[in-house]
């Protein structure tokens, strides 16, 4: 499903328009009847200097429109002159284009701006027409006019045929044709624009809906404007219109676009009414393809708010879709065999039921590891590139169901055992953890493990024995703190470490280049090795980051409930689904991501993520941080001899030694001298 958005004065600079094209916006459409001509060629070099969305000209078509220089205010019953020329009479209401005055006649009802005015026609003279005022009102410059009865004018003006003499210059390639009466218009314009542009005829007016098949075989894809449609149909009969034209549309295979009204709430507010979301749902029920925002995202006060809600309508619409089942609710337990895990297994077993392993839903087979470390995808083809693996100390029968319990033999959930192997390949080891030597933490700690393993789904769900610590979050909640604040572009931020000043400036950097409305920072909390930092510790010192407002009010602590496998770039890749699973549309990926003693410098995770292709989120990467103690700044430089990590904190505190101030601020090494317990893992 695509979104096309409209720009205006809202939206034609820098930081929206990258926000904008992050959120996935197929088309910027840009309105002549809202831009003057002058302007048009200023405009389309401003949207392209930023992004590289393409560019949609939307004509102003056949369709008479207001000109005044300010607002004038009728009163019923007045009578007043309405003048076609308004270089001539510019301090009086104005009709254009020149030649539509032909259109009107005695007795006309006359509907300006969606019937904010309505007027009857006394007199027809050569430039103007008299009328009275039948329904009193303001009226604005640039809106629409529209006649009781059936009109007929050029299906462009000449506004459009000097626009198209620019667009064609700039090789614009998308047009979207105002006021499409018949197939001969979508013809005309096939004729002005350059050669194997894109035509999106609208259908906002009788004739256009009569002759909509035709105009559904003749254009490449058509927009139902559900405003203009209103003018000339009942407004009761509009959604019984939009589906008979979709219903059209769709039996010829012609791409269908549907327009007005979507968010209208969100011009001066920050969230829609739940009628706006039916509505929207219900549109995409009937087969649409996309949907344009028009005044949401051109004058109103959140653009980007506008269409990440719309992106994230279209979102939940395909996962609905899908159809596939999802842990809502607590399952009735059913009397198994039990087996007892361990503390790494139950930290897999509650992210795979609340959704941060998300698409999997269950522990791998032998098959489906060698898929990820070979092909780096699951069976079904989704990226995936670190095995998830259930180890067991003893034999036990497959085809059967297991109650799955923690160390307090609470039952946790259940799993269908589908097969039960051995881990045994030293080839596979290698891919998995780039060695096979067993002093890497990370294969150690499998082998400690058991020597089977069994795969299967997990079922039945028992979410009250779970349990969690300080700030820990799963998606749903993620999700909600991100909707709560308001933000649409957030970054994740993966640690096992302390907050130490090179974190911080990467955040800082990170923010900038992203322009990210906040930052996740998802400290890892679930079993470490020895010598990895105390978990009360890491949300301590996070907290402190809070409490100071390093970040301007502009981060939130999520720590998170997974273990270090220590692999690498597979893992680099894993971590950074996880945090788009808990609603990040950004994640930092450092030097060493999740690597051990430098085992893994070999690897470059840029051409690794490359491989892979698209995982659903956008990678901000950072090499090796430095700080210059002559001019006092960070920098990537790794052959500086002020080299910061993780790692040099770690050893200078086993060390009792002083921690510089580049390394670590001040307000965290207060925490430092507080804590009375010991920092590490034994």
């Amino acid at each position: 499903m695509e979104l096309l958005s409209t720009l205006g004065p809202s939206s034609l600079n820098k930081t929206v328009l990258k926000k904008l094209e992050l959120l996935g916006v197929s088309l910027f459409r840009i309105n002549l009847s809202h831009t003057e001509i002058k302007d048009l060629e200023e405009t389309i070099d401003l949207i392209r200097s930023y992004t590289n969305v393409p560019i949609c000209i939307d004509t102003e078509g056949a369709q008479i429109r207001t000109r005044l220089k300010k607002k004038a205010n009728l009163e019923e019953g007045e009578i007043i002159n309405i003048f076609f020329n308004y270089e001539k009479n510019p301090n009086f209401v104005n009709f254009y284009p020149k030649v539509s005055i032909n259109q009107f006649k005695i007795g006309d009802l006359v509907f300006i701006d969606f019937n904010a005015v309505v007027v009857e026609v006394l007199k027809v003279e050569k430039n103007s027409i008299q009328v009275i005022v039948i329904n009193e009102g303001s009226i604005f410059s640039n809106k629409g006019v529209s006649i009781n009865k059936s009109i007929n004018l050029n299906p462009f003006t000449e506004k459009d045929i000097s626009a198209f003499k620019i667009t064609s210059k700039k090789k614009i390639q998308n047009y979207a044709l105002s006021f499409c009466n018949k197939k001969e218009d979508v013809l005309n314009i096939k004729k002005l624009v350059p050669k194997d542009a894109k035509i999106i005829a609208k259908i906002e007016n009788k004739s256009g809906f009569s002759n909509c098949k035709e105009i559904c075989q003749t254009a490449d894809s058509i927009l139902i404007d559900r405003g203009d449609l209103s003018k000339e149909y009942n407004i009761e009969d509009i959604p019984l219109i939009q589906k008979e034209i979709t219903k059209i549309a769709k039996n010829v295979k012609t791409k269908i676009f549907v327009a007005t009204n979507f968010l209208e709430s969100m011009i001066n507010n920050p969230f829609p009414n739940r009628a706006e979301i039916n509505d929207i749902y219900n549109t995409l029920i009937d087969g649409v393809d996309g949907l344009v925002l028009a005044a949401e995202t051109a004058i109103g006060k959140y653009p980007v708010e506008s269409a990440s809600i719309i992106k994230r309508i279209f979102k939940s619409f395909k996962t609905s879709l899908k159809k596939k089942p999802s842990f809502t609710k607590t399952s009735k337990i059913k009397k198994f065999d039990e087996i007892i895990i361990d503390k790494f297994a139950e930290s897999d077993v509650k992210q795979i039921v609340f959704g941060t392993y998300k698409p999997l839903d269950r522990f791998m087979s032998l098959e489906e590891i060698k898929s990820v470390l070979n092909k780096n995808r699951l069976l079904d083809g989704n990226i995936w590139t670190l095995p998830i693996v259930l180890p067991i100390n003893k034999k036990i029968k497959i085809k059967k169901n297991y109650n799955l319990l923690n160390s307090k033999k609470k039952i946790l959930c259940s799993i269908n055992v589908d097969s039960l192997y051995e881990m045994n390949s030293n080839e596979l080891l290698k891919k998995w953890f780039s060695t096979d030597n067993l002093d890497h933490p990370g294969l150690k700690s499998l082998m400690r493990r058991g020597k089977y393993f069994i795969s299967g789904k997990i079922t039945s769900p028992q979410f009250s024995n779970f349990t969690f610590q300080r700030f820990e979050v799963v998606p749903k909640k993620s999700k909600e703190l991100i909707y709560a604040k308001g933000w649409h572009t957030i970054i994740g931020f993966h640690t096992r470490n302390i907050p130490h000043q090179g974190h911080i400036f990467i955040q800082k950097e990170a923010i900038k280049l992203s322009n990210a409305d906040g930052l996740m920072l998802s400290p890892v909390v679930g079993k470490k090795k020895k010598g990895d930092f105390k978990n009360d510790l890491l949300i301590e010192s996070y907290s402190e980051i809070l409490r100071s407002k390093v970040h301007h009010k502009k981060a939130i602590l999520c720590s998170l409930d997974i273990y270090s496998r220590y692999a690498g770039v597979r893992e680099a890749v894993f971590t950074a689904i996880c945090r788009k699973n808990l609603g990040c549309t950004h994640f930092i990926v450092g030097r060493d991501h999740t690597g051990f003693n430098n085992n893994f410098l070999n690897q470059d995770p840029r051409a690794f993520f490359s491989k892979i292709g698209d995982i659903g989120i956008n990678i901000i990467f950072f090499d090796t941080l430095s700080f210059n103690e002559k001019n006092n700044k960070y920098s990537f430089n790794k052959n500086s001899r002020s080299l910061i990590s993780g790692s040099i904190i770690r050893n200078l505190i086993k060390k009792k030694k002083k921690i510089p101030d580049y390394l670590l601020n001040k307000d965290l090494q207060k925490i430092i001298k507080k804590w009375r317990k010991k920092f590490f893992y034994d």
